[in-house]
């Protein structure tokens, strides 16, 4: 996957300097907020395959932000409710003369827009079965145009009540039967009912957010929309409904992510100092599967956390990471293992480790001796499955974790599986 981001990125390069008639070596790169360090480092990796100097990687809730913000005066609260096609994020930010503050930051890296497109294509499907009075395995080639047909109709539903929806030829004519179209109506009352569930996802996330951190939506002053799925009518009165206000059009939502980005490469203009949080708990995995924080969710970044762990008989210190919230590490992402081997930790050494993230929220490991003080060697073990890792842990024990699940349909399935191989995991 690093090899397709780095021809994303070499796209985007051709494009820059085919409008700006000059080089371009460096870029301001853009993520979604709830990004684990696995994604974020994958980020960078493709970047130094595109040979493009990064400059710096924003949440893309922030980078709305400083777009927002640009030109203001005053302070504000505002919350920048970032929904598109594959993620979902919230985060509520504190703008000032010259700063930005994030306060609170959540999301769902698999909830967004083609997660609609999945429930209205599994709709089409299942009202031409009724319609026809057939049953249909559908093919890839089958599956590919009731999705774009889905898509298309979302974006009509928008902004009109009903949607005509027409795929000619759907089943070929065969010995089995002869040629059947797909002629369908979808309401909007019909596409609302369909993806309720999504929206209400996005609201739980949001309250969860706001609690976190002590706060209710009317301690918000302002709402921004970012992304495209936040044309969605159910979204704009989900999001109207929850903060008791009527979301800010100030910026356009498709191009308020990459419009702070520019401000904040723009370094002969005054952009504000960026104060950010870390998004998820990074720590490491227990005794019987247990999550033990070692840098906790929203910690104001730079940061710095130190542990002593003892060394085996060996000299080998074994440290299994992850990052997430859950009390199970089997519910959060595996990140690496951190190995330390040293003659100096013959006979049960003790071992000082630093864990840290700059601003850019980029994590770094270093080890030194604890009775010495010298500095220890230390190597990030990625390559492992993580079945191994979770083994090793034992069976989890504590109380039963719930997650949330996207709705199940047959053809949501298929759909869901082949967009999250595509295009939501690094």
């Amino acid at each position: 996957m690093d090899t397709i981001a780095a021809r994303v990125l070499d796209e985007v390069r051709a494009t820059a300097e085919a409008y700006l008639k000059q080089p371009v070596e460096a870029a301001v790169i853009t993520v979604p907020a709830y990004f684990s360090e696995v994604q974020r480092e994958a980020i960078r990796r493709a970047a130094a395959q595109a040979k493009l100097a990064v400059h710096r990687i924003v949440n893309e809730p922030t980078a709305a932000a400083v777009a927002y913000g640009h030109k203001q005066t005053g302070s504000s609260r505002v919350a920048v409710w970032d929904f598109g096609g594959g993620t979902f994020d919230i985060s509520v930010v504190d703008l000032s003369t010259g700063k930005l503050e994030v306060v609170a930051t959540g999301g769902d890296n698999f909830l967004g827009g083609s997660d609609f497109d999945d429930l209205v294509a599994n709709h089409l499907l299942a009202e031409f079965q009724r319609v026809e009075g057939i049953s249909l395995d559908p093919t890839p080639q089958q599956v590919a145009r009731l999705r774009q047909a889905a898509e298309q109709a979302k974006h009509l539903l928008s902004v009109d009540d009903e949607a005509s929806v027409e795929l000619p030829e759907l089943v070929a004519a065969s010995s089995a039967g002869p040629r059947r179209d797909l002629r369908l109506t979808l309401s909007r009352d019909v596409f609302d009912a369909l993806t309720r569930p999504l929206v209400d996802r996005t609201l739980a996330i949001a309250t969860e957010v706001l609690e976190t951190r002590g706060l209710s939506p009317k301690d918000v002053d302002d709402v921004v929309l970012v992304g495209g799925t936040t044309r969605i009518p159910a979204v704009q009165r989900a999001v109207q409904e929850l903060f008791g206000r009527r979301p800010s059009k100030r910026i356009n939502p498709d191009e308020a992510v990459a419009h702070g980005a520019a401000l904040l490469a723009d370094e002969l203009g005054k952009t504000p100092t960026l104060l950010d949080i870390l998004p998820m708990s990074v720590g490491r995995g227990g005794a019987h599967r247990r999550f033990e924080p070692i840098v906790t969710r929203h910690a104001r970044l730079p940061i710095r956390r130190e542990i002593v762990l003892d060394a085996d008989v060996l000299g080998s210190v074994q440290l299994p990471l992850f990052q997430g919230e859950s009390s199970d590490v089997a519910q959060c992402e595996y990140l690496c293992t951190v190995l330390v081997e040293d003659r100096s930790l013959w006979d049960r050494g003790r071992v000082r480790l630093a864990l840290s993230f700059d601003e850019h929220c980029c994590m770094s490991v270093e080890a030194w001796d604890a009775r010495s003080g010298a500095a220890l060697a230390i190597r990030l073990d990625r390559t492992r499955p993580v079945e191994e890792v979770l083994r090793d842990l034992g069976l989890f024990e504590g109380p039963v974790v719930e997650t949330w699940q996207l709705p199940e349909t047959p053809l949501g399935r298929i759909l869901g599986r082949l967009s999250r191989f595509l295009g939501r995991r690094s």
